[in-house]
């Protein structure tokens, strides 16, 4: 179950929580299981929405798990955002390189079978 799920599922159950305000964000308090849940902030939901969106496109698409996979090794290696960024654009132009490569070959061949006709 997904927190934001996990989350969801509490915001329901009016009658068995308590709403409280902790550093800014919403916190529930859950009286029967004496558990404080986090609301989840407009950031981490916006994120939790993202994280889902990666899942789907993996889903439909899984020739690009590879690809996900060596962002996440990649990323994992950094906290830093800028740095993040930088691995992300790195990444970006190591594979349109590739894509440069793959036409270039495909345009000589194209011309190829064009002077044999």
């Amino acid at each position: 179950m997904a927190f934001a799920d996990f989350t969801m599922s509490f915001q329901h159950a009016a009658d068995d929580k308590t709403s409280l305000k902790e550093n800014g964000m919403g916190v529930f308090f859950n009286k029967k299981k004496n558990l404080k849940i986090k609301k989840l902030s407009a950031d981490e939901q916006r994120i939790e929405n993202l994280l889902a969106c990666i899942d789907k496109l993996i889903a439909d698409n899984p020739e690009l798990q590879p690809t996900q996979e060596e962002i996440n090794a990649l990323l994992s290696t950094t906290l830093d955002p800028s740095v993040r960024i930088e691995i992300i654009f790195m990444l970006m132009a190591d594979k349109l390189g590739e894509m440069k490569t793959v036409l270039e070959e495909v345009r000589r061949m194209a011309q190829r079978n064009n002077l044999e006709m």
